[in-house]
């Protein structure tokens, strides 16, 4: 019968896990630190639902490095980034009247900053306004923009 000099040595302590199980579960929680530190803060300033009911879009305002508005739309399940703006300034404590609206045909998604019509974009192309165009937008709109 041999002899079983574990229990004498004290080799005999517990589980033994790989080394590898242990840096894998290290690099694993340091990933989802990392993660937590680059997203950006941000807070919901209005969720819309278009006039059919299809779409929905949120806008959210975002500070991170700099502050500015990002717009975020989900047709069927997905979410997709509509568009952003650029940074914004001196914005503490100050009502900008930040807004979206749709187009009555739920066509286009509009973007209004101080009661003007800042970024548009148009659903059924997949595209952002150009500058012409939601000029032309914010005149047959220009009763809602004002609330």
């Amino acid at each position: 019968m041999a002899r079983d000099y574990r229990a004498i040595t004290g080799q005999n302590r517990g589980v033994y896990i790989p080394r590898a199980v242990v840096y894998f579960i290290g690099f694993v929680l340091l990933c989802i630190i990392g993660v937590k530190i680059l997203k950006e803060p941000t807070w919901l300033v209005q969720r819309l639902d278009s006039p059919d009911g299809n779409k929905t879009a949120v806008l959210k305002r975002v500070q991170y490095l700099q502050h500015y508005y990002k717009v975020q739309a989900r047709e069927g399940k997905l979410w997709h980034t509509v568009f952003t703006t650029g940074a914004i300034t001196n914005t503490y404590q100050v009502d900008l009247r930040e807004r979206i609206m749709w187009s009555d045909d739920s066509a286009r998604l509009y973007f209004t900053l101080q009661g003007k019509m800042v970024a548009g974009y148009d659903f059924d192309v997949g595209r952002t306004l150009p500058p012409q165009e939601l000029a032309n937008d914010a005149v047959v709109y220009r009763e809602r923009i004002a609330r």
